[in-house]
């Protein structure tokens, strides 16, 4: 599948989706799923996608690309806004991946056992210790390699993998840190 970008009358990129586990990896990000999910409802302008997501502007814009990469959505110009729509057979696709997709993997963990122990016995993680800490990190999950934060049923613990005990039944998510520069500070001493 083919996806042609064009901005004033010129190609800008195109895009090819060449297989079915391309199309998984676009599937595979929540935020993505959360967007086609909005959309499967009404169209939207991506500055609302945004708001709903609760991400930036600029990030809701990159994974409307990768959604439109994969032939799941149309964009429509008005104006000076563009709309973002499903496309109809994109519906379809979604309703029999939500169940596979959005299930989340179910793993036994004892009483009292840290997040650390179980993310050991777990295949697709990989956790390093920081150089001269105590302090562990997620440095990959599935071969992808980059810096994991982890909520413990939508909080961000106060403590690391290490640390955090699992005492009750709990969903534990991993997001992948980006590298954002919000605002730089640039510090003379005086």
């Amino acid at each position: 599948m083919r996806e042609t970008f064009k901005y004033a009358g010129k190609v800008l990129m195109t895009v090819s989706i060449t297989t079915n586990m391309d199309l998984l990896n676009v599937l595979g990000n929540e935020k993505r799923r959360a967007i086609l999910r909005i959309l499967s409802t009404r169209p939207s302008h991506i500055s609302a996608l945004a708001r709903e997501i609760g991400v930036s502007v600029p990030v809701a814009l990159k994974h409307i690309r990768l959604l439109e990469g994969a032939g799941l959505v149309e964009r429509t110009t008005a104006g000076s806004t563009s709309i973002i729509a499903i496309r109809e057979e994109t519906i379809g696709l979604l309703k029999k991946l939500d169940d596979i997709i959005d299930k989340p993997l179910v793993v036994k963990a004892r009483k009292g056992e840290t997040i650390h122990q179980l993310l050991m016995r777990e295949e697709g993680f990989t956790i390093e210790k920081a150089p001269g800490t105590n302090d562990f990190f997620i440095t990959a999950i599935d071969g992808v390699k980059g810096y994991y934060i982890f909520q413990v049923d939508g909080r961000i613990p106060d403590v690391g993998v290490k640390e955090y005990t699992i005492e009750d039944d709990t969903t534990i998510e991993f997001q992948k840190l980006i590298p954002v520069i919000g605002k730089r500070l640039r510090i003379q001493i005086e």
